[in-house]
């Protein structure tokens, strides 16, 4: 592959404080709301999409802590290791997205992909989830649902340390597609089907099959970002 040689010139240097000042401000939370979307509705076509072969209906499941409780990853990933073993057993793959939130109390909102004929009785659910009370139902618009799910509303205050959002269960085709759907538009029309795009240090993005390099043309000016074509 060939050698990128990027001139340190070109390289950002951010001080940490202002790092700090920006993950906490409400244009960068607008920002991360926006990618959990376009990330979220391109998942769930994928999962769609392997639903279908595998025989599979979605759910659209709520688990919700105690008033007072604070969430923990653990919490989720046991629950959901528990319904992978069982999906083992039947000879299923666990398709699935969570998104964390809180109105009142602190709640996981998840999509889940299940075979044709089983269901998440609530008895089995309370057993599964011991940290409150939980809600479950056929998804009849897994998109909708999705949407619903990245609202940005409930998400502007979560405890540090604490993921958003988490998905599993997609192929490597899929995995490809949610990956492309999340780079910026500029780049997903200049990028050939077949890529592996990766950032760059000093800025940009490069192609690791190829080893070509992709620079936005939008450019920072005192009256805005303006578009320019780049050599």
């Amino acid at each position: 592959m060939p050698q990128l040689s990027i001139p340190t010139a070109h390289r950002l240097v951010v001080k940490p404080d202002l790092v700090r000042k920006t993950e906490t401000s409400p244009a960068n939370h607008r920002k991360r709301i926006l990618h959990l979307k376009r990330k979220l509705a391109r998942i769930t076509k994928e999962h769609w999409r392997m639903a279908k072969s595998h025989g599979l209906y979605a759910v659209a499941l709520t688990l919700t802590y105690g008033v007072g409780s604070l969430p923990s990853g653990k919490d989720v990933s046991t629950f959901l290791d528990k319904l992978r073993a069982r999906l083992r057993r039947l000879g299923k793959p666990l398709l699935y997205a969570w998104v964390l939130e809180c109105k009142r109390a602190y709640h996981y909102h998840l999509m889940l992909w299940l075979p044709r004929g089983m269901r998440l009785d609530s008895e089995l659910l309370a057993r599964w989830w011991a940290r409150g009370h939980t809600q479950a139902e056929m998804c009849q618009s897994p998109f909708r649902w999705s949407r619903y799910m990245a609202k940005s509303e409930t998400k502007m205050h979560l405890p540090p340390g604490q993921r958003l959002f988490g998905c599993g269960g997609l192929d490597q085709a899929g995995e490809d597609a949610v990956r492309r759907a999340c780079l910026p538009r500029w780049l997903q029309q200049a990028l050939p089907v077949l890529s592996r795009p990766r950032r760059c240090p000093g800025g940009g993005w490069v192609d690791v099959l190829t080893g070509e390099l992709f620079l936005c043309p939008y450019v920072w000016t005192p009256r805005g970002i303006i578009w320019r074509p780049r050599p």
